[in-house]
């Protein structure tokens, strides 16, 4: 029985350490944790396990709006394979199986969760400092990279000869939106806690986490994120902290962030007009397809190649950029229109109650609150980048949201 916590947990510190370098170790840290996990528990014990996580009314609810979800893109799918829109005397070739595979996001939290029941507290905070420790030294890759251009160059427009910090992840953006989940459990754990554990986490390297992976951030060169990240740390001062000591610790980030502001780099970057066309073409574009196809929309994912169409179709002779909405909302009523939509905030708003139910409420360590900053800065993010559908944030959202289920329901029950 040792034996087969032991593969456990170090699958577990597998996946969460692939979970924060590039796509392709992501799945490979995914594929592991799955067959060891069904290695050691078998099929017949891992389907008993699973009926009874479902059986814990959290993961009921989640589970049931993950149908929900998955049936309702699905839908969309094939209202656009049987009423499909043309622009430019085109229309989209419908990949119904190639897409619908991405939905296994959406179900991947339960895997998780009944690994992490499976290991100790102990086990838990070293899967925990693991993850951090990934963070640390990738965000120090990140602030090298800026300088060096190493492993990835990627040259930042306008602010030559500094490069993008995308680390192994292969674009700034997606550093934007996976990288804020690690720095806001960092930032939860440095602040306020107490953790009198075998494997404690020294709140000296916390903070040297917090630096090294606020550096890498910025240096993203997320315009958005610039934006969010100050405000998910304001809102996380404002929940952890008693009311004196948020107001006081406030205006040290509201004087960085307006310092920061003044920078010429930074004022360069945000009057920088190199993208906004584009997303507006693309915004544009799906708001046309929602017009089109108010309850549907043209087909989950399928808006991405339709875009293109419609803007040959609007800018004759001309190169075009075609991609997602680059916009959460208005990608998902474009694609999926007003029940894909809805069936998405639905699942979103399940997730925000079921972090919500963690506050105040662990007696181990808990970063609920961080993972909540950091899903608020998600969806901030998601104002100018379709980010939430992408495989390696969907990674960080799918282990966020396992802890959420792991701290709110192990709580109730210890209640009872």
């Amino acid at each position: 029985m040792k034996n087969h916590v032991l593969l456990i947990k170090w699958a577990l510190v597998v996946y969460v350490v692939c979970s924060l370098v590039s796509m392709a170790t992501m799945s490979i840290g995914a594929i592991t944790l799955l067959l060891i996990l069904v290695g050691v528990l078998g099929l017949k014990q891992t389907a008993a396990e699973l009926k009874h996580e479902l059986e814990k009314p959290l993961s009921r609810i989640l589970f049931k709006a993950s149908i929900v979800l998955t049936v309702v893109l699905a839908l969309t799918i094939l209202m656009g394979a049987v009423f499909p829109l043309k622009y430019a005397g085109r229309s989209v070739e419908i990949n119904f199986i190639g897409v619908m595979v991405k939905t296994w996001y959406l179900f991947w939290p339960f895997a998780i969760v009944i690994a992490l029941r499976r290991i100790s507290m102990a086990d838990r905070l070293f899967v925990t400092r693991a993850w951090l420790v990934s963070f640390f030294v990738l965000s120090v890759i990140g602030i090298l990279q800026y300088f060096l251009g190493w492993p990835r160059p990627q040259v930042i427009p306008g602010n030559e000869p500094y490069y993008h910090a995308t680390v192994f992840l292969g674009h700034h953006l997606s550093v934007a939106s996976v990288f804020i989940f690690p720095f806001f459990a960092s930032l939860d754990l440095a602040i306020g806690h107490s953790l009198k554990t075998p494997c404690e986490l020294s709140k000296r390297f916390l903070w040297m986490a917090i630096g090294a992976g606020a550096l890498t951030l910025f240096f993203s060169y997320s315009r958005m994120l610039w934006l969010a990240l100050p405000i998910g740390i304001l809102i996380l001062l404002a929940i952890k902290l008693p009311l004196k000591r948020a107001v006081a610790m406030f205006a040290p980030v509201i004087i960085a962030a307006a310092v920061l502001s003044q920078c010429d780099v930074v004022k360069r970057r945000m009057g920088d007009a190199i993208g906004i066309a584009s997303r507006e073409d693309l915004w544009e574009a799906n708001i046309e397809f929602f017009k089109a196809r108010p309850l549907t929309g043209v087909g989950w994912h399928h808006n991405e190649q339709l875009s293109g169409h419609y803007l040959m179709e609007k800018y004759p002779g001309q190169s075009v950029f075609s991609g997602h909405g680059h916009n959460s909302v208005i990608d998902m009523l474009g694609g999926t229109g007003l029940i894909g939509t809805i069936a998405w905030c639905f699942w979103c708003l399940v997730v925000t109650w079921i972090i919500i139910k963690c506050f105040y409420r662990a007696r181990h360590v808990n970063f609920s609150i961080g993972i909540a900053c950091a899903w608020v800065v998600l969806h901030l993010n998601g104002l100018t980048q379709a980010n939430f559908w992408e495989g390696k944030v969907m990674h960080q959202i799918a282990l966020a949201v396992a802890w959420a289920l792991l701290w709110s329901q192990e709580n109730e029950v210890n209640e009872k």
